[in-house]
């Protein structure tokens, strides 16, 4: 009798105990879906607001409370933030507008025949974008570098595979790709701006301002200026600078 009773409590234990391993199981479950339904509701405030405190509110709320589960809510959000926040950066240093007053008459006037400044202007925002842009692609692709916010956070390995995956699904590939194409086109022209810099000093007796737009006399000088400007991909830049006939 005494071990059938046993019998019976070992039994009991083991049913209570594996009904509260499946509630346990059902509770993460649940808490994992609430944040990847997050993290497509960042990527749906990204994609569709041009307004940036849309995108904090998201990532400052924590909707998941206890445990492990919170602390990877709490990553995952700090790690968009700091994606974004490159993101941002980059996309800063990269607009056209940092560039166009390059070619413009005041500039030419003031900082010709050599263009040091510039030079050194160009350098340094070459410098800040290749900085940048490799900030950013180590924080998009490398696991480890994501990996370090979870140490940070003191969360559980076991919880890697789940963040990491959260990791990779909000930036689409046309955001990367379009972004790539802007870093490529932006570097091609600050290359192009310092071989326009190279041939005005090279051959700074050939040339004069005239009503802000460089003249050149000689056909075949004209010719090799004309064609520096139209690789730059602004028109808005090549427009102001055309030459005089």
């Amino acid at each position: 009798m005494k071990k059938k009773t046993i019998i019976m409590i070992i039994i009991a234990v083991l049913v209570l105990g594996g009904i509260a391993i499946g509630i346990k199981i059902g509770l993460d479950y649940k808490k994992e879906d609430k944040i990847r339904s997050e993290v497509r509701e960042i990527s749906r405030v990204f994609d569709t607001s041009t307004d940036r405190s849309s995108l904090d509110e998201v990532l400052d709320r924590r909707l998941v409370n206890g445990g492990q589960y919170e602390k990877v809510e709490d990553v995952i959000k700090l790690y968009y933030k700091d994606l974004y926040n490159s993101l941002s950066n980059l996309e800063f240093l990269l607009d056209e507008d940092n560039f166009t007053s390059y070619l413009l008459g005041k500039n030419i006037k003031d900082d010709g025949p050599k263009f040091l400044k510039s030079r050194d202007n160009l350098s340094n925002s070459k410098a800040q974008i290749e900085e940048q842009y490799v900030l950013f692609n180590t924080l998009l692709n490398d696991d480890y570098t994501k990996s370090m916010y979870l140490e940070s956070k003191d969360v559980d390995i076991y919880y890697r595979t789940f963040y990491l995956e959260l990791t990779t699904l909000v930036l689409t590939e046309d955001v990367k790709e379009n972004l790539k194409k802007e870093y490529d086109k932006v570097m091609s022209n600050i290359e192009t701006y310092n071989e326009i810099f190279d041939f005005l000093a090279a051959h700074e007796a050939a040339w004069t301002l005239n009503n802000d737009v460089v003249s050149i006399e000689d056909s075949v000088l004209r010719e090799e200026f004309n064609n520096l400007t139209k690789k730059l991909k602004n028109e808005e830049v090549i427009e102001n600078n055309e030459l005089a006939s």
